[in-house]
């Protein structure tokens, strides 16, 4: 069981407010629990005796299921932290629909063919075509923009996820070590899950406007709509990306993306990317070495069996774009998820603690659950390149 470490928080028992001690735990109670745990786990035969019947009948339980929230939330806080390389993070005061405010951009002309998407011709006098603020004469007034109806959003949901397991009295007597020793494993493995199924929820409900169009590069490449993967296909999607409008101005070049691609081709698509391409006078291909290491190095490579066979997904990385993308979403002051042991059994009459087993009126067993809130936001889809690979593969000149 893990020390505290006052490196790390400053407030170690409740780590700066991030968990929220349920009845009958304190500091000292829950010291005492890691030091008895931590004795057991040694093989002291004594220390596990104890924790065995400090477990069924005081309120141990309780504490050494806060003790493994301090244990589990620094791990959670590291597993998820590579998640930042998908998503940006948002926090939010409530289940209600999240809203992404933005000034009014330019003037819009419904006649322009290159009109994008969702295009608005509400616009405000402040500012220019291009979004710039306008220039005030000497003595003039400020114009007025508004705020009020520029909301970015496609799609946003915060949701509370959870699981409820029993620790059964034979287990109990059992293997208690290995039941509480086991749990932060577990705990992270199906938080983690939590956090990626949101984020593919947010990419995958992006729809046809997002879709990769046909297109022909500088060589006479002919790539189809919804083409295969190839490099070809990626290169056109960023050129195609970079051309997309939003409020009247061209989105451009991220500084980084990433690839979403089926579960188990990360390493066949790693090392098309970084073959070289080598033009002949003949007008043929010949395939050897690294052009596209140079090309595509910032495209970052991620397998995930929530992406379809045959299907992928470009999208620009946190921080490369000047609006956000996507977003993971958390509740404030409820950030973290949480393991919490039902503590009803009370004490008896004239004091003394009711053993927590006893507690449980319908099974010999303690009931334990699993609370957390997590969501994600796809602002602007624009921003992504879909292909579901209907349109077949490249073709490339004669």
């Amino acid at each position: 069981m893990a020390e505290f470490k006052a490196r790390e928080y400053r407030d170690q028992f409740t780590l700066d407010r991030r968990l929220h001690p349920q009845p009958g735990v304190s500091k000292s109670k829950v010291k005492e629990a890691q030091k008895l745990f931590r004795s057991a786990m040694a093989g002291d035969y004594v220390a596990d005796g104890t924790l065995r019947e400090a477990v069924s009948s005081t309120d141990a339980s309780v504490n050494l299921t806060h003790a493994i929230n301090i244990e589990f939330v620094p791990q959670y806080d590291k597993a998820v932290h590579s998640l930042g390389d998908w998503a940006g993070v948002r926090t939010v005061k409530d289940f209600r629909p999240v809203a992404l405010y933005s000034l009014y951009w330019g003037e819009g002309d419904a006649t322009d063919p290159d009109l994008e998407y969702n295009e608005s011709n509400m616009r405000g006098a402040g500012l220019g075509k291009h979004g710039e603020p306008l220039v005030i004469p000497e003595g003039g007034l400020f114009p007025m923009v508004s705020m009020t109806g520029g909301i970015e959003s496609f799609y946003q949901k915060l949701r509370k996820r959870g699981l409820r397991f029993d620790w059964t009295w034979e287990a109990q007597i059992n293997d208690t070590v290995g039941f509480f020793e086991a749990l932060p494993g577990e705990l992270l493995s199906v938080s983690t899950d939590g956090k990626i199924a949101e984020f593919f929820d947010a990419l995958l409900s992006a729809t046809a406007v997002s879709a990769l169009s046909a297109g022909t590069s500088p060589d006479g490449t002919t790539i189809p709509a919804n083409a295969k993967l190839s490099p070809e296909a990626i290169e056109e999607a960023i050129f195609q990306r970079s051309r997309r409008k939003i409020k009247g101005n061209r989105i451009g070049e991220a500084s980084g993306y990433n690839l979403f691609v089926p579960i188990g081709t990360r390493r066949f698509w790693d090392f098309q990317m970084n073959r070289q391409v080598l033009h002949v006078t003949s007008g043929g291909y010949v395939e050897d070495g690294g052009r596209y290491n140079t090309v595509l190095g910032n495209v970052t490579l991620v397998e995930s069996e929530r992406i379809l066979d045959n299907t992928w997904s470009l999208v620009p990385k946190p921080g490369s774009t000047r609006r956000p993308v996507i977003e993971f979403l958390k509740l404030r002051g409820y950030e973290t998820p949480e393991l919490r042991v039902q503590n009803l059994q009370g004490s008896y009459v004239g004091a003394g603690s009711i053993s927590p087993f006893e507690g449980s009126f319908e099974s010999d067993s303690l009931a334990y659950r699993l609370r957390n809130i997590d969501g994600a936001v796809l602002w602007a889809e624009l921003h992504i390149v879909h292909s579901n690979g209907t349109g077949g593969a490249i073709t490339r000149p004669l």
